[in-house]
């Protein structure tokens, strides 16, 4: 008696989720009793709501990637701060170890180590730019636009 029990509250609840599909789902518990496959997979969108995210995406206008970065970059102004401005300075001393790796000495004391694999260097005496990089690396740019990937040693 008991499988046979068990057997008709199944039925029931599909029944029943079968009509509340077609009104609208109410839960995932629902959902899952569907034994078609597109009809449950139906259920599942519609309980999500992403048939309708979809429908007002369609209907959004396009932005195209240059917009998009503007955006970005304003909503990042706003939560930030203005971009810091540009530190400049002229390279008074350039050493080199015994590894051939370059140091530059900036007019404030600073050091950075040449990280580039470029064979071009600066030259005493340079006006440089300390600029951020990619993935929070620096560079040194020169006004000719000769940029060497630094790093600052402390």
């Amino acid at each position: 008696m008991g499988i046979v029990w068990i057997s008709k509250v199944t039925l029931l609840v599909t029944v029943i989720g079968l009509i509340s599909f077609n009104v609208s789902a109410a839960s995932l518990t629902e959902c899952a009793y569907i034994e078609d496959v597109q009809n449950r997979l139906a259920c599942y969108d519609e309980l999500a709501g992403r048939v309708k995210k979809k429908m007002a995406e369609a209907e959004q206008p396009k932005v195209t990637t240059r917009e998009r970065e503007v955006i970005r970059q304003q909503a990042a102004t706003q939560a930030i701060g203005p971009a810091p401005k540009v530190d400049d300075f002229t390279i008074t001393e350039i050493r080199r170890n015994r590894l051939k790796r370059v140091t530059y000495v900036a007019s404030d004391g600073r050091r950075f180590q040449d990280h580039s694999q470029g064979r071009f260097e600066f030259e005493t005496g340079d006006r440089v730019e300390l600029r951020p990089g990619f993935l929070s690396s620096k560079l040194l740019v020169r006004g000719d636009g000769l940029q060497i990937k630094v790093k600052e040693i402390e």
